[in-house]
């Protein structure tokens, strides 16, 4: 989740260190817009395979499938 004080770090620093871990995906929850963004590591850098900011969505992490309900996660702002 973004905040005023975290989302450079967020932003700019988190995914390139995640990137060098082999951090295969990253999600971005931005309570400003109340929109999350997921992130794929391919090639060494993030691609955004997704961005939404209601309902339920399902996704593929590779050996497992998730979701997340963004009304649920943006519901308590």
């Amino acid at each position: 989740m973004l905040s005023p004080s975290s989302a450079r770090i967020d932003r700019e620093y988190k995914p390139d260190r995640y990137a060098r871990e082999g951090v295969m995906h990253y999600l971005i929850a931005d309570p400003d817009t109340r929109t999350v963004e997921i992130y794929h590591l391919r090639d060494g850098h993030y691609d955004k395979t997704w961005s939404g900011n209601s309902g339920i969505h399902r996704f593929d992490l590779g050996p497992c499938q998730a979701s997340i309900d963004l009304d649920r996660v943006f519901a308590r702002l």
